[in-house]
């Protein structure tokens, strides 16, 4: 038996002296994507990965972008990496166009090569998205009867371009006014500046209308429940995940951190009054949504700038299409797992 054994272990070392390459190769050399999973179709595009040598290596990285077993396009180019060291590396892409309102999955293959030899390789999956979510969709935006409060007018220039219907209201005077349909109040509004828009945005929810709210720059507002405000039948929180439950497509990294800090909410108290408070995006929950009975109507508040790279990134304006179906009650679906229920 121990004959066996010290054969056993002589046979281990001679294969760790001969194949030493066959056992670092998954561990010599990592990579780390850099671009988005979403892109725009129709367009030719550097797409970025990093990567990191535990030893000085030369070699060639090749490519190939596939979608639905058609090639779209391969490379290749050699590459010296330093031990230690991150490397960036550039893919040019060239996204063939796709029809209006289509998005389609492909993959982006890379393997590394030394002497011939493949030391690792990976596979990520891309989504590859036309520039219009709501193509063929013009009567469903209408019947949605959009209300945008817009102060600085920059979303309002974007709904105009994306041909999204909608009602611009000047003041929260015309916000009280309205009585039906879907309120947006576009980002970066004060609540310090503005402090009674919170108390605005919950009476027409708690009055039936939804109200979606986007990157509220600071401060907090009530959540206070009493004879005069109706308590809602729930609250729910949800972090960065809330984006692909919402559409698995989109890239659920898309506001964290780029080049501003992200927005987040948590609860506090304030006079004995329980608030929903504005924090910085690592301190605090991405998503905020509650929703009242008889008459129905809902509030969303959400971290995420809409105006985040609107046009050199699909997630912003499909996430928006999809906040949209998610509260139409005709062609939504509740959301249960990502998000945490409160009494």
């Amino acid at each position: 038996m121990n004959r066996i054994r010290s054969i056993e272990a002589i046979f281990v070392v001679v294969l760790a002296v001969c194949c030493p390459r066959a056992a670092r190769a998954d561990d010599a050399l990592q990579f780390a994507w850099k671009s988005s999973p979403a892109l725009f179709a129709d367009q030719a595009f550097d797409y970025q990965l990093q990567l990191t040598s535990a030893q000085t290596t030369r070699g060639r990285l090749s490519w190939r972008l596939a979608m639905q077993h058609r090639t779209l396009g391969r490379g290749g180019r050699s590459v010296e990496l330093q031990a230690s060291e991150t490397t960036t590396i550039d893919l040019p892409l060239r996204i063939p166009p796709l029809q209006l309102g289509i998005a389609r999955e492909a993959k982006l293959e890379v393997s590394f090569f030394n002497a011939g030899q493949e030391l690792t390789s990976e596979v990520r999956k891309l989504w590859l998205f036309s520039r219009d979510p709501f193509a063929g969709r013009q009567q469903w935006l209408q019947q949605l009867e959009i209300a945008l409060y817009d102060p600085a007018g920059e979303i309002g220039e974007l709904f105009s371009r994306a041909k999204i219907p909608c009602r611009k209201v000047r003041s929260l005077d015309g916000l009280e006014s309205i009585r039906h349909g879907v309120v947006i109040i576009a980002p970066g509004v004060s609540l310090k500046s503005k402090p009674t828009v919170g108390q605005t945005v919950r009476e027409l929810a708690a009055g039936g209308r939804t109200v979606l709210w986007f990157a509220p720059r600071d401060g907090s507002f009530d959540l206070e429940f009493s004879a005069e405000n109706k308590a809602p039948g729930n609250l729910s929180l949800a972090g960065s995940a809330i984006v692909k439950r919402l559409d698995h497509r989109l890239d659920s990294r898309h506001w964290d951190g780029h080049d501003h800090d992200p927005i987040g909410f948590k609860f506090g108290v304030q006079r004995r009054r329980p608030q929903l408070q504005v924090a910085a995006g690592a301190d605090g929950w991405l998503w905020f949504e509650t929703a009242f009975d008889h008459p129905a109507g809902r509030l969303i508040v959400f971290g995420g700038d809409l105006t985040d790279r609107w046009e050199e990134s699909p997630t912003p304006r499909y996430f928006l299409a999809a906040i949209l179906r998610h509260v139409d009650s005709e062609h939504s679906t509740p959301i249960h797992s990502d998000l945490q229920e409160l009494p």
